[in-house]
Formats: C-alpha cells, sequence, structure tokens
C-alpha cells in the first residue's frame, strides 16, 4: 500500500492545491528462460484533492519483460493501460462524465559501462482516450541518460 499527498504550486509558486491519495499493488516476477524475466503488476487507487473535479479512482495494468544479455547489458519491453473515473467531472459545455483511458509501451536497453558509469536508453509511446476531448493526446518519447555514481 503507497500513500501519497502533496501540492501543485503555480509557475510563481503561489497559489498551492492540496492533493492525496492511497493505492494498492501487487506485483510479481517470473523467470523466463535462463536469462529473462516476465514483472507484472497491477494496482488500484484513489486520488482526492481540494480540486474536487480531479477525484477519482483509478486501475492499472503492466508487464515488462527484461532479458539479460550479459552481467553489464539488458534489454527490455513493457506495456501498461490505466483506466481512471472522476467523480464530477463534468466541463460546462459536454456534460460527459470523463472516464479515461491510457495505453503505452516502450523499449529499453541498459549498459553498466564500469562500477560508476551506466547508459540507458528508452523509447515510448502513449495515448490517452477521454470523454474530455481536450485531454486526448498521443506522444512519442526517447532518452538516453549517462549517469555516474561514486560512492563514499
Amino acid at each position: 500500500m503507497i500513500a501519497f499527498g502533496g501540492f501543485n504550486y503555480d509557475k510563481d509558486f503561489e497559489n498551492g492545491t492540496g492533493f492525496y491519495g492511497a493505492s494498492l499493488a501487487l506485483s510479481a516476477g517470473i523467470p523466463v528462460g535462463e536469462s529473462t524475466v516476465l514483472r507484472g503488476s497491477v494496482n488500484a487507487g484513489r486520488q482526492e484533492g481540494e480540486i474536487e473535479e480531479n477525484n477519482a479512482w483509478n486501475a492499472n495494468a503492466s508487464f515488462d519483460l527484461t532479458h539479460y544479455v550479459s552481467q553489464d547489458i539488458s534489454i527490455g519491453a513493457g506495456a501498461a493501460v490505466s483506466r481512471v473515473w472522476f467523480d464530477d467531472f463534468y466541463e460546462d459545455v459536454t456534460f460527459v462524465p470523463r472516464r479515461d483511458w491510457q495505453y503505452g509501451g516502450n523499449v529499453n536497453a541498459s549498459w553498466q559501462a564500469t562500477d560508476w558509469l551506466s547508459v540507458n536508453t528508452s523509447a515510448g509511446y502513449q495515448q490517452r482516450e477521454s470523454a474530455f476531448f481536450l485531454s486526448d493526446y498521443d506522444g512519442f518519447d526517447a532518452s538516453i541518460t549517462v549517469a555516474a555514481r561514486k560512492r563514499f
């Protein structure tokens, strides 16, 4: 179980809006062959806050498949689906209750070059379908991260 809370602020750190919630999750990984792991996860939760239109229930399911090419290199892929049921999100014009679906997928690779240097790459796609037309979107993202860590 995870509980969370906080404040969202505008660009000048004024007009804070509080939010809080909790979720329950279940996750498991199983080996698929000698060097591959399949992980699945499901969770459900509730978020509330000072803006009542954003109060909602949510449910999520995802899986990740990771193959360890060597001790230092891994490649993977994943997919996720989410559903959000907003309590009272009725746009003034449409009067349609908001129920969102969100889908996504990604591929990734990691290389631990040394004990202190790693390189990670990722590319993914997400799509949201919403009864509130201004919340529909789809997008592609990609990243390369080079991280140097030294422990003292």
